[in-house]
């Protein structure tokens, strides 16, 4: 379906048993983080979506390019008119947190060059950041927005 449709299998199967014929059999990193099951750091209390159960096509729309415009009126489907624009302010305030935790890491990787031993968390706080990215924040932004505070977190704290 949708953007689905022109995808050969060997573009993202490499053989062996295929997974589950739904979104969430595909999408499991989009699935175990709505879920707040990844990533795991410490010092960071996991938090699930409330959309966590929803099913994927409740918000995405196969049919039409996945943009904020597209997304709104799926939002109104279920929730009154206008909750749609909420989506904006929370892709507003996650990609204001994802470029904190960015220039956080910019600064672990500055001050892990001089200090050997701070390589381990940056690996761990970049992977942490890695997967809110491949994943995407608006699958849960709490959580999203929490992940991206301890990176910012941690830096401060090895800067000590």
């Amino acid at each position: 379906e949708g953007p689905h449709a022109a995808l050969l299998c060997s573009s993202c199967h490499t053989g062996g048993r295929g997974p589950d014929p739904s979104c969430q059999g595909c999408h499991t990193i989009q699935t175990r983080f709505s879920r707040g099951e990844v990533p795991a750091l410490p010092g960071l209390k996991a938090t699930r979506s409330i959309m966590a159960e929803v099913e994927c096509d409740a918000c995405h729309d196969l049919g039409k390019p996945l943009t904020a415009e597209n997304m709104t009126p799926q939002c109104e489907t279920c929730h009154k008119k206008g909750y749609g624009d909420k989506l904006a302010a929370w892709k507003d305030a996650a990609a204001s947190s994802r470029i904190k935790a960015l220039a956080a890491l910019d600064a672990m990787r500055k001050n892990a060059a001089a200090a050997p031993s701070l390589q381990a968390l940056l690996h761990e706080m970049q992977g942490a950041y890695d997967v809110v990215e491949q994943a995407g924040a608006m699958h849960n932004p709490e959580f999203a927005g929490a992940v991206y505070d301890r990176i910012v977190k941690a830096a401060a704290d090895s800067r000590k």
